[in-house]
């Protein structure tokens, strides 16, 4: 095991002469303490609090010039780490994580598994499940979890319970006592003493028909345009044309098939754009911050009293009102967003959120009344960071329709079966799972 001496992932931006210090990609709560030293640019500075994963405060200002997006270190020299009770704590940290390793299900990331023939030019580091008639240098280490060190092949004979995950078709085998079997869904289903001839687990992104493990876009598709979703990391992520999507915004991994949607605020992440207006107090700073996307995108609102957004267009049935928010402050914040209208003036919905340090989606849906005009969503006083502003017609947020300039539709995604599900769905008396 080896440890460093520093932390250097992500990004930092700190106005000159400013002690708020946001980062990008950085997770500072756990391995940074108040007296560890930011060095970026050739300067250096004490850190006097870590607020969260993103949000330090400076000992004093930072002396030199402003720094945006930029690399940096913090080196561990804070003299709270050299105490006894520091110490101590760091090595039970040290046994608790070894206990939970030395009792987990070792579970490996394999390039393929059930090859017979060593690939003709390994990279170092790459790990193979050995198939079952192995050759060449793999002969006599059948089911063996082969790694190659850069000079030759070493061998690793499995043991009951491990787990792989064949990087190649993206299943998930286990080893049991008859030997490797791939885990899915459909292993544990039956209907009438029936095995599935179709299987979708969804969760675990494991498919199987007539037996056979196969990928999720095997067995069907996703015809529609680039689609915004929570990536494994937390960010959001763009999914190409045409390519299947999975979502991970509600804790779990599921995949994402919508209707057609509309976006009618004209300029989504510009809070200054045709469209928005606020009171004369308030000021809007593009690109102030790093957005949910990891992009230097995200405007600072200083509202003072209201920023507001006419669509364009009047739309007078129930509407959804989506933005994601984070506090400015480096404190929570309780700020008002509602649904209102202007002929005459009246509010159809609103309600109170909590703003945190920590980037969010908010939603307010609300139906205008009969007759009424100008129905538009606003946000009331606060200073927060602002990114991907929605309204859009129904109940409910669906992903992320970016505007640069006028209101913008998404259509409708289509699931067809490939041809292979089809013969199976086709198939007289079949019975699937999902």
């Amino acid at each position: 095991m080896s440890f460093s001496d520093f932390y250097a992932t992500g990004t930092v931006t700190v106005p000159a002469g400013g002690t708020a210090v946001i980062g990008a990609g950085t997770l500072w709560s756990t391995p940074i303490v108040a007296g560890d030293t930011l060095e970026a640019g050739g300067r250096a500075v004490r850190i006097l609090d870590v607020v969260d994963n993103t949000h330090l405060t400076l000992a004093y200002g930072w002396p030199g010039a402003a720094l945006a997006g930029s690399s940096y270190i913090i080196v561990y020299n804070s003299p709270s780490r050299s105490t006894g009770t520091y110490v101590a704590e760091r090595v039970r940290e040290l046994i608790e994580r070894q206990r939970v390793l030395d009792d987990a299900v070792a579970t490996y990331a394999a390039v393929s598994v059930g090859l017979d023939t060593p690939p003709g030019a390994p990279v170092e580091g790459d790990l193979y499940v050995v198939g079952t008639w192995p050759t060449g240098a793999w002969v006599g280490y059948a089911g063996y979890l082969a790694i190659w060190s850069g000079t030759a092949w070493r061998f690793t004979p499995p043991a009951q319970g491990m787990q792989v995950v064949a990087l190649d078709t993206d299943m998930m085998w286990r080893r049991t006592a008859a030997g490797w079997s791939m885990w899915v869904l459909g292993d544990r289903l039956a209907l009438n003493g029936r095995t599935p001839m179709l299987v979708a687990d969804f969760v675990r992104d494991q498919y199987r028909l007539n037996g056979s493990g196969i990928s999720a876009s095997e067995l069907f598709a996703r015809s529609g345009v680039g689609k915004r979703v929570i990536g494994v990391s937390g960010l959001v992520e763009v999914v190409p044309d045409n390519i299947l999507a999975f979502d991970h915004s509600a804790g779990r991994r599921h995949m994402m098939f919508e209707g057609a949607a509309t976006n009618y605020i004209r300029y989504s992440n510009d809070f200054a754009g045709t469209g928005w207006f606020k009171d004369g107090g308030s000021t809007i700073t593009a690109n102030a911050a790093a957005a949910p996307d990891g992009a230097m995108t995200a405007d600072r609102c200083q509202i003072a009293s209201y920023l507001g957004c006419d669509l364009g267009t009047n739309i007078t049935s129930r509407a959804t009102f989506s933005v994601w928010l984070r506090s400015a402050t480096g404190a929570n914040q309780t700020v008002q967003m509602y649904l209102a209208y202007s002929t005459p003036d009246g509010v159809a919905a609103n309600q109170n959120f909590t703003v945190t340090t920590t980037w969010q989606r908010f939603t307010l849906t609300g139906t205008p009344p009969p007759g009424v005009t100008g129905f538009r969503p606003v946000i009331a006083a606060g200073d927060v960071y602002a990114w991907g502003a929605q309204f859009e017609t129904g109940s409910a947020a669906t992903s992320l329709i970016a505007t640069a300039g006028s209101a913008t539709t998404r259509p409708a995604d289509l699931a067809p079966w490939s041809g292979k599900a089809v013969g199976a769905v086709n198939t007289t008396g079949c019975t699937l799972a999902f």
